[in-house]
């Protein structure tokens, strides 16, 4: 066989050991990154075909499966063409926030100028700068920047305030907002009580079981348990010895061949001869973890299948020493 095709062969031995000890990879992420561009193309669709009452929802469905910037404009020019106009307005603002962390200026400048034209029919508010709170929502849905002291617009009429605080019970008040020339001031409650503490669970008392008496051993499984948890520990060490093997073939492999480009006319370099006994060391090593796994796994199933009912009789397990490496048999026997 060519060395090249022993390196394809180590590399796929390799890679077959690494994905079989390599667990599972969660594919939830990744599901729901294809829904929300699913969601997002019949939201397109949809807006193309001015059925804006049914595009919103897509919009909003991928947004909430992968919130991105893109998405969330699309959603406020949906409600923008759909009449919701104050919903509109909230989705430009995050918009722009999220835009301006990330770095992305156009984006931002677009969501703030079609924010200032929204505004022009909503009517202005705030709340002090100072206020303390954590979060400010209206009609439930929270304001984006509120609690910096920072104007926000919002439809006029009665509104369902909810001013929150940390540790504390929300307050909810009825206010009623009017279009004014001035953002008009929100005034914050003063009247915050404190969460009550989370209340302490007793565990139920734990009765004491019954005792239940032992059942007879079996004969034909006494004394397993010790030989064939060293049977398994023996193939488990031997798997990864031949993990390793593989590996340090495939760097056997590769190292040589840097070698060989260092030694024109079979010559060498010092970088060659360097190159050649570093692949030497891995072949060494390479050869010491086949033998080694061969060894643990042949005498961890040998040990396993051998193992005698009765814990007495012969059991095989893989010797390994300076310069030796076999299998040894031991064996207990009635008197």
């Amino acid at each position: 066989m060519s060395r090249a095709n022993r390196l394809r062969g180590f590399r796929g031995l390799a890679l077959a050991l690494a994905l079989a000890l390599a667990p599972e990879a969660r594919a939830d992420k990744a599901q729901d990154s294809r829904d929300a561009d699913r969601y997002f193309k019949e939201g397109q669709t949809l807006m193309e075909e001015n059925e804006y009452a049914k595009a919103c929802p897509k919009f909003e469905q991928s947004y909430k499966l992968d919130p991105k910037t893109g998405t969330q404009l699309n959603l406020a020019f949906c409600y923008e063409k759909e009449g919701r106009v104050w919903y509109a307005w909230l989705a430009y603002k995050e918009a722009e926030i999220r835009a301006s962390t990330g770095g992305q200026k156009e984006r931002a400048d677009f969501a703030r100028l079609q924010a200032t034209n929204l505004e022009k029919g909503l009517a202005r508010a705030r709340i002090p700068a100072q206020s303390g709170l954590e979060r400010l929502a209206i009609d439930d849905q929270t304001i984006p920047d509120a609690t910096r002291g920072q104007p926000f617009a919002v439809e006029p009429g009665s509104r369902k305030v909810t001013f929150v605080k940390s540790g504390k019970k929300p307050v909810v008040r009825e206010i009623r907002i009017t279009k004014q020339a001035a953002p008009q001031v929100l005034d914050v409650p003063a009247d915050f009580e404190d969460e009550p503490p989370p209340p302490v669970v007793k565990p139920p008392p734990v009765e004491a079981p019954p005792p239940v008496e032992a059942p007879p051993p079996e004969p034909h499984k006494k004394d397993r348990a010790p030989d064939r948890t060293l049977a398994l520990a023996a193939f488990g060490g031997g798997a990864v010895a031949l993990g390793a093997g593989a590996v340090f073939g495939v760097m056997t492999l590769t190292t040589r061949d840097e070698a060989d480009a260092n030694c024109p006319s079979k010559v060498c370099d010092p970088i060659g001869q360097d190159k050649i006994a570093t692949a030497r060391t891995y072949g060494i090593i390479s050869t010491i973890g086949f033998v080694v796994g061969a060894l643990g796994v042949g005498g961890g199933a040998a040990l396993y299948f051998l193992a005698p009912p009765d814990g007495k009789g012969a059991s095989v397990a893989p010797a390994i020493g300076p310069g030796m490496a076999g299998l040894t048999a031991r064996g207990r026997f009635a008197p």
